[in-house]
């Protein structure tokens, strides 16, 4: 009797779930997460929807780069390039590097094993049901977060890339897509981009005429700026 009602409870649940989902509904999309350093571009990607995203994992990414500006002149042709085709590491290459590290072992396990369960500590029936039901869910969330962590984990995964052919007071347009050749489905999921722009470093003013008047525990500091 208590086995019959506990699956009820699960059923209802999942319908109210599968309600809201049906009325919230949208096209998944690839977001792009672009970080301009002193002399490279970091580029991060995700898909934002758990089922998407296991399925996007088999097909891959494409990376372009558009050269929109170059030293503060529009180019009439952007200049297209493509940075390269990313799936996840073969699970060879995982194993080289999961028993030292804790971020890589979460992805690979989200990716590659049989199972997925999260321990919360004592927990009743119940609970271990809506668990089983969430996997992709957990997966997901635990995959993104580790790789959100360690960015060479983010690298091995296919969800990374660090540029390094970049010119200063240059800008640039990334856009990330699934892989065409793969997408045999036709699995429809938005392409992510993102603007980039390296300026030239600006020297710093250095302090000319510096003086410190001494009082009672305190000390003003004054100077000039060239």
């Amino acid at each position: 009797m208590i086995r019959k009602y506990i699956l009820a409870v699960v059923v209802l649940i999942s319908g109210i779930a599968f309600s809201q989902n049906k009325e919230e509904q949208r096209e998944p999309h690839i977001r792009l997460k672009v970080e301009s350093k002193q002399d490279r571009v970091l580029l991060r990607w995700a898909v934002d929807e758990p089922v998407a995203w296991q399925k996007a994992n088999k097909i891959g990414f494409v990376l372009k780069r558009y050269t929109l500006m170059r030293d503060g002149k529009l180019l009439e042709n952007p200049e297209e390039k493509k940075l390269g085709v990313f799936q996840p590491a073969s699970e060879e290459k995982w194993k080289a590097i999961i028993e030292t590290n804790n971020n890589a072992a979460i992805v690979a396990q989200s990716m590659f094993g049989e199972s997925f369960e999260v321990e919360m500590g004592n927990q009743g029936e119940l609970q271990n049901i809506i668990n089983k039901s969430q996997e992709i869910e957990q997966r997901f969330a635990y995959a993104l977060m580790a790789a959100d962590l360690d960015f060479e984990v983010a690298q091995l995964a296919g969800w990374g890339y660090v540029d390094t052919d970049v010119e200063p007071d240059v800008r640039y347009v990334y856009t990330v897509k699934l892989n065409p050749k793969n997408n045999t489905k036709s699995l429809q999921i938005e392409k992510g981009s993102g603007i980039a722009e390296l300026s030239k470093e600006w020297e710093l003013p250095k302090p000319l005429d510096f003086i410190g008047i001494f009082k009672d525990q305190a000390v003003t500091l004054t100077c000039s700026m060239r």
